[in-house]
């Protein structure tokens, strides 16, 4: 295709038959695209399926004898490929076996289990708003203050690695994405002192956790803890469970020195070799702190059942103390921030999963059920590749601040050695959340009756905002005004001592500042959808504000075809179409992308192009020395930023003689 500068497009001739087969090709990509738990979020209806690798298996052998002569004999006997062997977290090893030994293995008086190895996905100086959230500035062990002093604890980051950056205090690193080839492992080990963070997903997650107080760029929850970063998945945020288990392997041989683990990554299914590799951690008293998942459902799934294929894991599992996210967009409570794109200030996500019941065994008792604490998740502020810093959503820029809640808690107490302190520490931390009725928001969104608690690290019940309070007087929220309505907008502000607080400011999402003072009067706003926002700062410093959602004029929201017009060029050899675009409010449409099919019907043949509307709302599509006939275009896609084509192209007909 090609676009000269007058925005005409001229046209390539395709075969009916082929464009069939492309648009298939293109379906079938658009629909492999993966989930992560942060990046920004992406939020689908139900969680990541893994796929399963062909032949390749976690294979777990019952006690007793030595886990690697047993996999040098397996290997021999049966022709398997061994890869990682587990001592640590797991007694087993993995393998490729071909198709045909896969029976055998199984039958082995050695083997306790086989099963499939599996594709997984990761699951987002300022002091940012979620470690202001959760008190982390009021915590002693913290001791937030600019003067570089660190949390004496060794947090391990399960995820995509950690990249060197001047504010994180990397003590060590692993890397467990293995070196197959063609499927054949070369020894494949964890390799200590390697392993950088090619997608980025670990390096914001480890920032949550412990950026330094050092002055510059942001601060963790915990700041300058030891970070070990123990590398699963690949620069594409996915990796095998095998790589997974590797690296909790790892985990559990330094069980010694690590006291807590983040994993912020998801699947849904039913892992028995996961599971069992968290359990014995979890016995050597490693914390294991896990994002709930993004697809606002139940971690048990539909079924709402534990251990089924359809749970959301490791979330479900009843170990690993379980992190949904917050919506908070000013850092304090009270729920008078600004909306955020996953809901209102101080109420959960729209995209966090949740949890209905309880599973029985659990450890800890949590007002969440199988959920422990919610934290902040949404637009947080943490370090991000290339020694920088940026802003990302999801649970799994939520479960790295309780990472960091209970690495200030061991700081303050003490470590676990076993799975009983491990559940300690949990129900601690679960102790001494912040009850949902002191959000401040009227309705925390919980989409069901278990109503978890926000991770709160400081003094006292939070930093609360309640001043001052903001009442719009007019105009009342959902009216509608037609198109250059004069419009004035009053209202009032009080601190919590019933004072009135500074003059007002106004601003719409839509025109910006529009000024200041208890009565703004007599403003034309453009048409559209407008939220008007007032705020005030009241003398000790606290901030509030109200919202009110108004329209005016016709609001776009469909786009159609006005017109299909015809042209020859002065040589009356090139035949234009013009495609012209209108939305629902009879305005042109502009930088729409147009595709196209135009038929020669007299000889059967079809020019197909795609090009973008003009400031009139136009497009030209040129079909270069267009033979004589009968000619026809219709309208097969057109994508337009906030409207919805109605997918209708008024008949035309243009005959070329």
């Amino acid at each position: 295709m090609k676009i000269d500068n007058r925005d005409n497009c001229s046209l390539r001739q395709q075969h009916p038959s082929l464009v069939a087969v492309w648009i298939t090709i293109i379906s079938i990509v658009l629909a492999a695209t993966p989930q992560l738990f942060g990046q920004g979020v992406t939020v689908r209806p139900v969680p990541p399926r893994p796929e399963a690798a062909p032949d390749r298996y976690i294979v777990q052998l019952r006690a007793g004898g030595d886990v690697g002569a047993q996999a040098q004999r397996l290997e021999r006997q049966y022709g398997l490929n061994v890869g990682f062997v587990y001592r640590y977290a797991l007694n087993g090893f993995a393998a490729v076996i071909p198709a045909q030994r896969l029976a055998q293995v199984q039958n082995d008086p050695a083997v306790l289990l086989v099963e499939p190895d599996l594709v997984i996905h990761t699951v987002s100086q300022t002091v940012p708003t979620g470690v202001e959230r959760i008190g982390a500035t009021l915590n002693t062990a913290a001791a937030i203050d600019g003067n570089d002093s660190r949390v004496n604890v060794d947090v391990a980051v399960i995820d995509t690695g950690i990249e060197a950056h001047a504010d994180l205090n990397v003590f060590a690193r692993t890397d467990c994405v293995d070196t197959s080839l063609f499927g054949i492992w070369f020894g494949a080990t964890c390799v200590d002192g390697q392993g950088t963070d090619d997608n980025g997903h670990g390096t914001h997650v480890s920032g949550t956790i412990g950026a330094l107080d050092n002055g510059i760029g942001v601060v963790g929850v915990a700041p300058g803890v030891r970070l070990w970063s123990v590398r699963v998945m690949d620069e594409t945020g996915s990796g095998y469970l095998t790589w997974l288990v590797a690296g909790m392997d790892y985990v559990a041989q330094h069980a010694s020195e690590i006291e807590v683990a983040n994993m912020s990554m998801g699947w849904t299914g039913n892992s028995p070799a996961v599971r069992t590799a968290i359990q014995n951690a979890v016995n050597k008293g490693v914390v294991f702190v896990v994002a709930a998942g993004n697809e606002g459902q139940d971690i048990y799934g539909a079924d709402g059942v534990f251990g089924t294929s359809d749970d959301v894991e490791p979330a479900a599992y009843p170990e690993v103390m379980t992190v949904s996210a917050l919506a908070d967009s000013d850092g304090l409570a009270g729920g008078v921030g600004a909306a955020t794109q996953y809901g209102p200030d101080d109420t959960l996500a729209t995209f966090s999963n949740f949890s209905s019941t309880a599973t029985p065994g659990n450890p800890v008792v949590s007002p969440g059920a199988g959920i422990d604490v919610a934290a902040p998740g949404v637009n947080i502020l943490s370090t991000v590749r290339g020694g920088n810093y940026g802003i990302l959503s999801g649970t799994s820029m939520a479960s790295p601040h309780v990472t960091g809640a209970v690495a200030l808690y061991i700081a303050a107490n003490a470590r676990a050695n076993n799975a009983t302190g491990v559940a300690a520490i949990r129900q601690a931390i679960i102790d001494a959340a912040q009850h949902q009725n002191l959000w401040g928001s009227a309705n925390t969104a919980d989409r069901d009756t278990n109503h978890e608690g926000l991770v709160y690290v400081g003094s006292g019940s939070g930093p609360i905002n309640f001043a001052p309070v903001i009442t719009i007087l007019s105009p009342n929220t959902g009216v509608s005004f037609p198109s250059g309505a004069s419009i004035t907008f009053s209202g009032t502000a009080t601190d919590e001592d019933g004072n009135l607080s500074p003059s007002l400011s106004w601003s719409s999402s839509k025109d910006g500042f529009l000024g200041t003072g208890a009565t703004v009067p007599n403003k034309i706003l453009t048409d559209g959808a407008h939220t008007i926002t007032a705020s005030a700062t009241d003398s000790k410093g606290k901030t509030g504000s109200s919202s009110v959602a108004i329209t005016v004029g016709c609001i776009p929201t469909t786009v159609r075809i006005s017109s299909v017009t015809y042209a020859l060029s002065k040589s009356k050899r090139d035949l234009s179409a013009i495609v012209t675009l209108q939305n629902n409010c009879n305005k042109p449409v502009v930088g729409a992308t147009v595709s196209v099919y135009i038929t020669n019907w007299t000889l059967l043949r079809i020019w197909g192009g795609t090009g973008t509307t003009n400031s009139s709302g136009k497009e030209t599509f040129v079909v270069k020395s267009a033979p004589a006939g009968q000619w026809s275009t219709q309208v097969t896609e057109i994508i337009a930023s906030g409207l919805t084509w109605d997918g209708d192209t008024p008949s035309n007909s243009y005959i070329k003689k």
